[in-house]
């Protein structure tokens, strides 16, 4: 399967293996509905994103979605996914100290 550097939750889709139709039902959004998240058409909700992580077993889409967000962007930079997400869990937490949080 080729995935390319296309919208972060289709990819996340293809690369979990389920076709749109499943995940469709699987996360109790229209097949339209995904399509529009899927085509950058319409903004994913924190809570489907967070039920995309989990149907898609890839936990490295909650930070891909989070770019998204200009307070969470200020907050952590530009934080590379690729790394074990326990990296970006310790980035958070060093700026929460610095903050006095």
């Amino acid at each position: 399967m080729q995935v390319s550097a296309e919208n972060c939750y289709r990819r996340a889709r293809m690369l979990s293996g389920l076709k749109q139709v499943e995940a469709a039902d699987a996360l109790a959004v229209g097949m339209r509905t995904l399509s529009d998240y899927e085509n950058g058409i319409s903004a994913v909700p924190d809570d489907v994103a967070l039920a995309m992580s989990r149907v898609y077993n890839r936990p490295e889409l909650r930070v891909e979605h989070l770019r998204n967000n200009p307070v969470f962007m200020d907050l952590m930079g530009d934080v590379d996914v690729k790394n074990d997400m326990s990296v970006s869990y310790t980035h958070l937490r060093a700026h929460e100290t610095s903050l006095h949080l």
